[in-house]
C-alpha cells in the first residue's frame, strides 16, 4: 500500500516522550520539510493514530513500536520502512534515528540537505505518492565532522556578542540562530561531529552557546587542533593571569598553572555528553611550542618527551573529569609528524592520529605516507574545502575528483576512522560539503561522478546543462606550478610529497593564492615570472568564461524559486573567478615587463586589474540583494574591497 501525502491533509507523527531533544528537533525539521513539499504534519501523543512513527532503540517503547523486527548491529544505523500505509523510522540511537529522518526527507521528499544555505526549495506538489519499501543504512566512517574555521563571513553576517581575544579576525561570535542552522545542515548531511568555530573560549557564555547548540542537536563537539582540552594559547594566558599564576604558558616553567588551566577547561567541556577531545602542546597560534617557549630543548628527543608528557597529562585529566569512555585525537601537523615518525613522540594507544592535507593543495604530504601505522591505533584525516590564506576561501576551488582520490588514499592507508572537513564559512563550499559527506557515509562505492549526477538532478530538466557548467568550472583551476608549491611547503615546514600521473594538478591556482600573488608579485623569495604561470592564467580565464556563459544562460531558464539561489551560487562564483583570474593575469603582465626590463609603464595593468575586482564587488552586490544581503559585510580574510583599493593605489603609484 502506498503512502500518500496530499495538499490538504495533515499527517500525524508519533515520537516517544523519552527520546532525546536532538531527535525531537529532527522531527521538527521533518514537519517543516513535509510542509515544503506537500500537505502538513503535527505531532501526536497516540502511537496508534500516527501516520509516521519515529523511534530510537534507546527508547523504552522501541520493542513495542518496532514489533521486535529490527535489530541494529552498528552505531548510527537506521531503517525506514513504508508498509500498510504508514511510515516507520527507527535508529540504533538518537543519531541513527536523526539520520533516518533526514535521509527520508532527502530521498523521498526531495529536500536538499543544503536547503538552509543554498535556498533551493523542493517543488511543492498537490500529491506525493511513495511506494512500499525498506531502506537500511549505516556509516562507513565512524566520525565525520566539520570545522567552521576562519569564519569571517559567518560572524560578520549575523553575530551575537564578542570574543575576549586580541585577534582582529575573531572578535565577533556567530549568532546562535546561524549556528543552529549550521548544526542542522551538518546533520542533514549525516555528519556527527562539529568544531563550531575558531578558538572557542568556553569561559565566554556567548561562545559556549555555540558548543551547547551543537551538543543539543546530538553532535559530537570538538576543538581546534591548537586548543588541547578546549583552551587556546590566548585562553591559557587569561586563566593564568586571573588565577594568580605566572602568566607564561610554559609546561616547563609553569607546569602547575598549565595543569590547573587544562583541568578547569576540561571540567567545563566534560558536561557535554559527546566530546572528541584534542590533545597536544603547541605555541601561540599554529606553530611549534619551542617557537613560543624558549625553555624547550633543541633536540627531537627533548621536544618529543615534553609534548608526550603534556599529552599523557591531558589524557589523565580527561579520564578523571569524564569518568567513562573518552574519545581523543591529535592532529599530526608540521613538527608532530616528524616527532611521531622518528619515535620521539608517544600517544595513548586509543588516541586517534589525524593527518592533515596541505591546505594550499588539498593533497597529503610525505608524513601521511611515511608514518608507520600501529595495529591498535586508529587514524583519520583533516581535509580542507576552505583554507586561508593561500587556498580556497570565497568560492569552490577543490577539484571533486581530487577529493575522491585523497579519500581513497585514506582508506588504503588505514586513515578512515575519522574525518574533519574545514568548511570555512559553509555557504561557499556547499558542493564540496555534499561530496565529502557522501564519501564518508558510503565509503568505497561512492564516486565524484555519481555525486555530480545526483547533485545536478536537483535541477530537473536542466540537469545536463548544470553538469556541463560545473565540469567546465572545475577544469578552469589550472596548474599553479610544482616548483612554487614545493618551495611553499619547505618554507612553511609542511611535508611536501611528489605525486606522479595525477589526472589533476597537485597545486591548482585558487583565490587565496591569487589574492596573495596580486598583493606581493615582486617578492624575491618566490619567482612569479614563469611562462607556465602565464599559460595557466590564460587558460583559467578562458575556461571560467565558458563556465560563466553556461551558468548565465542556464540561470535565465530556471524557474524563479531556483534562479535566485543559482545566481548567488554557481553564477556568482564563476563570475568571481573569471574576474579574479583576469586581475591576476594583468598583474602577471606587469611582473613580466619588469622581469624583462622593458622600461614600459605598468600602471595600465594595475588599472585593468582594479577594474576586474570592481566588477566582482558590483556583481556580488547585485546577486545578494536578498535575505543574504549582508553576507560579504565582513570579508576580511581575502578582503576583496581592500584588494580593489590596493590595485587603484598601485596604478597611481606606478605611472611612468
Amino acid at each position: 500500500m502506498e503512502f500518500i501525502f496530499r495538499k490538504n491533509e495533515c499527517k500525524k507523527i508519533y515520537l516517544p516522550q523519552d527520546e532525546k531533544e536532538s531527535l525531537r528537533l529532527a522531527v521538527d525539521s521533518l514537519i517543516k520539510d513535509i510542509y515544503r513539499v506537500c500537505g502538513a504534519a503535527i505531532k501526536t501523543e497516540n502511537a496508534a493514530e500516527a501516520d509516521i512513527v519515529v523511534c530510537s532503540a534507546d527508547s523504552a517503547e522501541f520493542s513495542v513500536l518496532s514489533g521486535g523486527r529490527y535489530a541494529f548491529n552498528a552505531a548510527e544505523m537506521f531503517t525506514y520502512t513504508l508498509e500498510n500505509g504508514k511510515i516507520f523510522i527507527f535508529g540504533a540511537d538518537d543519531l541513527g534515528a536523526i539520520f533516518g529522518v533526514y535521509t527520508f526527507t532527502e530521498q523521498e521528499l526531495g529536500v536538499s540537505p543544503d536547503v538552509l544555505f543554498d535556498g533551493v526549495q523542493p517543488e511543492r506538489v498537490d500529491e506525493l505518492r511513495i511506494a512500499e519499501k525498506r531502506v537500511s543504512e549505516s556509516p562507513y566512517t565512524p566520525f565525520r565532522g566539520w570545522f567552521v574555521n576562519d569564519e569571517d563571513l559567518l560572524s560578520g553576517f549575523q553575530s551575537q556578542g564578542e570574543r575576549n581575544i586580541d585577534y582582529f579576525f575573531y572578535k565577533k561570535v556567530i549568532h546562535p540562530d546561524l549556528m543552529d542552522r549550521i548544526a542542522e545542515t551538518a546533520l542533514r548531511h549525516r555528519m556527527n561531529l562539529l568544531i563550531p568555530s575558531t578558538l572557542v573560549d568556553i569561559e565566554n557564555p556567548v561562545e559556549e552557546n555555540l558548543i551547547a547548540i551543537a551538543a543539543r542537536r546530538g553532535l559530537y563537539v570538538s576543538q581546534h587542533h591548537i586548543e588541547p582540552l578546549g583552551v587556546s594559547h590566548y585562553g591559557l594566558k587569561a586563566f593564568l593571569k586571573a588565577n594568580g599564576y605566572d602568566e607564561t604558558p610554559s609546561f616547563i616553567t609553569n607546569r602547575q598553572g598549565m595543569e590547573a588551566a587544562w583541568r578547569h577547561y576540561a571540567k567545563k567541556w566534560a558536561k557535554y555528553p559527546r566530546v572528541f577531545w584534542q590533545l597536544g602542546l603547541r605555541g601561540a597560534s599554529d606553530i611549534p611550542v619551542w617557537v613560543t617557549d624558549k625553555n624547550v630543548g633543541s633536540t627531537d628527543k627533548e621536544r618529543g618527551a615534553l609534548i608526550s608528557d603534556a599529552i599523557f597529562t591531558q589524557y589523565k585529566i580527561i579520564q578523571e573529569e569524564v569518568g567513562g569512555k573518552i574519545h581523543t585525537s591529535m592532529t599530526v601537523w608540521m613538527e608532530s609528524a616528524k616527532l611521531l615518525g622518528t619515535g620521539n613522540l608517544d600517544l595513548p594507544e586509543d588516541t586517534t592520529v589525524v593527518f592533515s592535507d596541505v591546505g594550499a593543495s588539498q593533497m597529503f604530504g610525505d608524513d601521511f605516507f611515511s608514518l608507520p601505522r600501529k595495529e591498535n591505533t586508529r587514524y583519520g584525516v583533516y581535509y580542507h574545502a576552505g583554507y586561508w590564506n593561500v587556498g580556497p576561501h570565497l568560492a569552490e576551488g577543490v577539484n571533486p575528483w581530487k577529493m575522491e582520490y585523497c579519500y581513497r588514499l585514506a582508506r588504503k592507508e588505514r586513515a578512515d576512522n575519522y574525518s574533519v572537513l574545514n568548511v570555512a564559512n559553509v555557504k561557499e563550499f556547499i558542493f564540496s560539503i555534499g561530496l565529502n559527506a557522501k564519501i564518508l557515509w558510503y565509503g568505497e562505492g561512492y564516486s565524484a561522478n555519481r555525486y555530480l549526477e545526483e547533485y545536478c538532478a536537483r535541477y530537473g530538466a536542466e540537469a545536463s546543462c548544470v553538469k556541463e557548467g560545473i565540469t567546465t568550472y572545475y577544469s578552469a583551476f589550472c596548474d599553479g606550478g610544482e616548483a612554487w608549491y614545493k618551495d611553499f611547503c619547505q618554507r612553511n615546514n609542511f611535508h611536501y610529497h611528489a605525486y606522479t600521473d595525477l589526472p589533476f594538478p597537485t597545486f591548482a591556482i585558487n583565490d587565496g593564492w591569487l589574492c596573495w600573488f596580486i598583493r606581493r608579485p615582486f617578492e624575491d623569495k618566490v619567482k612569479f615570472f614563469d611562462p607556465a604561470l602565464e599559460n595557466s592564467l590564460v587558460e583559467g580565464v578562458s575556461r571560467m568564461e565558458q563556465a560563466y556563459a553556461l551558468f548565465e544562460k542556464l540561470g535565465e531558464k530556471l524557474p524563479i524559486e531556483k534562479r535566485e539561489p543559482f545566481l548567488r551560487g554557481w553564477q556568482n562564483q564563476a563570475h568571481y573567478w573569471k574576474e579574479l583570474f583576469k586581475a591576476g593575469l594583468e598583474v602577471f603582465y606587469a611582473v613580466k615587463k619588469v622581469a624583462q626590463n622593458t622600461g614600459l609603464p605598468i600602471d595600465g595593468h594595475y588599472a585593468k586589474a582594479a577594474a576586474c575586482v570592481e566588477k566582482i564587488l558590483s556583481f556580488r552586490k547585485a546577486a545578494y540583494e536578498t535575505a543574504w544581503t549582508a553576507w560579504f559585510s565582513f570579508d576580511k580574510k581575502l578582503d576583496i574591497p581592500g584588494l580593489y583599493e590596493f590595485l587603484k593605489t598601485e596604478s597611481e603609484k606606478r605611472k611612468a
